[in-house]
């Protein structure tokens, strides 16, 4: 088991490999592609996602530098568990370090008649912060992902309190490896202004050339920009698919002025680009970026 944290959120996630690789959640990710971790034995450090759906409120993280093997489980590809089988339910409490553990049974399972993806009910009373928890067999084994009871709710299956988990074959056989070619369906806004009222700020533009290891950088790839408040270290991201061969185009408005001539930084496939520029609201700067 992972905890992971961005911002003020927390929730847990499951490390699938022992090289460093990550499943989790998408909900509490907001618009932050860079995370902090921590496995039950205690280690820590920083993952990256290589890829997310927030449709399917679904991310996969990689380890950044890992320096070391992870304990991992396995991601059971078998059939759905059968009714009534033990289980076991675990997740990190948000605020806490240790991990959550409750014996459970399945009760229930309905399909998405949209995605075909199964969820099975779980016995037991969800508080709403076991978000990527794990569902585990007798062997040790990956059989669910615990999903947010908000989001189940929104496509018509669970109901408030229960407990719903993606089921581990549509992880292992479609869901997993999907991420990892790096899918990136993000709809979180979190920092934008899109509030309704006094007009925004107009943006501040940041466009130039694209380079990786001294080629054009491809389309289809995507570029983060973190903009840091000086005041408090505060962070907001935001990200643009590349669209153009070797250039780019991000637009950056925030409501807060307080992140006025705040550090912004620019991110490729994990890496920071050593140029970095400052937020200026109502400006376009154009930065040639190259990346290792």
């Amino acid at each position: 088991m992972v905890k992971l944290t961005a911002g003020s959120s927390q929730w847990s996630g499951v490390m699938i490999d022992p090289s460093g690789r990550i499943v989790t959640t998408s909900t509490n990710l907001g618009t932050a592609p860079l995370v902090s971790f921590r496995t039950f034995d205690g280690a820590t450090g920083q993952a990256w996602v290589v890829g997310r759906d927030d449709n399917l409120d679904l991310a996969v993280l990689e380890v950044l530098n890992p320096g070391q093997q992870f304990a991992s489980v396995e991601v059971s590809s078998e059939d759905p568990p059968n009714r009534n089988e033990n289980l076991v339910l675990m997740h990190f409490k948000a605020g806490g370090v240790v991990t959550q553990q409750f014996n459970s049974a399945v009760v229930g399972s309905r399909q998405d008649a949209i995605t075909g993806i199964s969820y099975l009910q779980l016995q037991g009373f969800s508080v709403g912060d076991e978000d990527g928890g794990a569902v585990f067999d007798a062997l040790g084994r990956l059989r669910g992902l615990r999903m947010d009871s908000d989001r189940m709710i929104s496509i018509g299956i669970g109901r408030i309190g229960e407990v719903w988990a993606m089921d581990s074959f549509a992880l292992a056989s479609s869901m997993i490896p999907r991420l990892q070619a790096g899918v990136s369906i993000i709809y979180a806004t979190a920092g934008q202004c899109v509030d309704l009222g006094a007009p925004p700020p107009i943006p501040a533009i940041y466009k130039g050339d694209l380079s990786i290891g001294g080629a054009p950088a491809a389309i289809g790839l995507r570029m983060y920009a973190r903009t840091t408040k000086t005041s408090t270290g505060e962070e907001l991201w935001f990200s643009q698919p590349i669209t153009n061969v070797g250039r780019y185009f991000l637009t950056i408005s925030i409501c807060d002025p307080i992140f006025a001539n705040g550090v912004v930084d620019f991110w490729l496939n994990s890496k920071p680009s050593p140029t970095t520029s400052l937020y200026t609201p109502s400006s376009t700067l154009i930065n040639n970026l190259f990346f290792p």
